[in-house]
């Protein structure tokens, strides 16, 4: 597979896209796309997220310390509003993803 770079500066800084045909992965890596990976880059906070097409499938894998989508932590108060908000903002990030590869919509 070689290395392919696109017209987006901050995609190509965050992501390397290895492909073997360089046609499809610009069909399938659309501006939005690669939009909704990067809002899941940045509201989960991780240093690495994988993405691979396989067989008209997405994999995703987000490495991560953090324990994701969790509402509450021994090491904050129930009180803290700005935990809830942080799951929501992950939960939210991942649905947008999904929303936009809904099979019947766009693909």
């Amino acid at each position: 597979m070689k290395h392919t770079e696109f017209e987006d500066i901050k995609f190509n800084q965050l992501f390397d896209v290895y492909t073997d045909n360089e046609i499809e992965a610009r069909y399938l890596l659309t501006p939005t796309f690669m939009e909704k990976i990067y809002n899941i880059k940045t509201r989960i906070s991780t240093k690495r997220i994988f993405a691979a097409f396989y067989a008209n499938k997405l994999f995703i894998a987000i490495q991560t310390k953090d324990d994701l989508f969790s509402v509450a932590k021994l090491s904050r108060p129930l009180s803290d509003l700005k935990l809830p908000y942080i799951v929501f903002e992950q939960i939210f990030s991942v649905r947008q993803l999904v929303d936009y590869l809904e099979p019947d919509k766009n693909l």
